[in-house]
């Protein structure tokens, strides 16, 4: 093997080591679309938890929501103003933006995202001040482990949370001007190694 290809082959290793991510959603349409008889929604890379009595599962397009539908957190007056989490199940995430629907006067959410215990932002979404549906956008955060939703409506039918989009994994864990001294004592040692020879 020649000195060049040994260069290229230790530049290409650390060029493949600056990003472990990808794009993914959160695909309701995995579980039937109706009231889930439980309190738990389980999905590939996430799971929610209704902290009332049920779960409601919009599929793709239903009454309006997104491709991959949502849920809403369903109480026993069958209205959606039950508070809820999202924990994310395959790592932190990051670029996390999804939609609320269906808020009518009276409605009010506050949405918190966590790493672990550490709250990171919140967003409140009140019907008083925005449109029904609203974009909820923590793109600008990394390392969001779970989301909650503390609902405080009050005498309405409440809020769904649809359209889920974000990155999983892990964006940059080695800076590209970190690497840079990495691959100079690679460099270094592949001379050092090719003086013996």
């Amino acid at each position: 093997m020649n000195f060049g290809r040994l260069i290229g082959i230790v530049w290409m290793l650390s060029i493949t080591s600056v990003s472990f991510a990808s794009a993914d959603v959160l695909n309701f349409n995995e579980v039937s679309s109706e009231i889930q008889g439980s309190t738990t929604i389980s999905l590939p890379n996430a799971e929610v938890t209704s902290f009332v009595s049920d779960s409601f599962v919009y599929g793709g397009f239903d009454f309006g929501v997104g491709p991959n539908g949502g849920f809403c957190a369903l109480t026993d007056s069958f209205s959606c103003v039950g508070d809820a989490e999202v924990t994310f199940t395959l790592g932190p995430v990051s670029e996390l933006t999804f939609m609320t629907y269906f808020a009518d006067p009276g409605d009010s959410t506050t949405i918190s995202i966590f790493d672990g215990l550490v709250e990171l932002a919140s967003f409140v979404v009140s019907s008083n001040v925005v449109s029904s549906n609203v974009l909820v956008d923590f793109s600008a955060f990394s390392g969001i482990t779970s989301v909650f939703f503390d609902d405080n409506s009050e005498g309405s039918d409440g809020v769904a949370y649809a359209d889920w989009e974000f990155t999983q994994g892990v964006l940059n864990p080695i800076p590209l001007p970190a690497s840079l001294p990495l691959l100079m004592a690679a460099l270094g040692c592949v001379s050092l190694f090719r003086r013996c020879i």
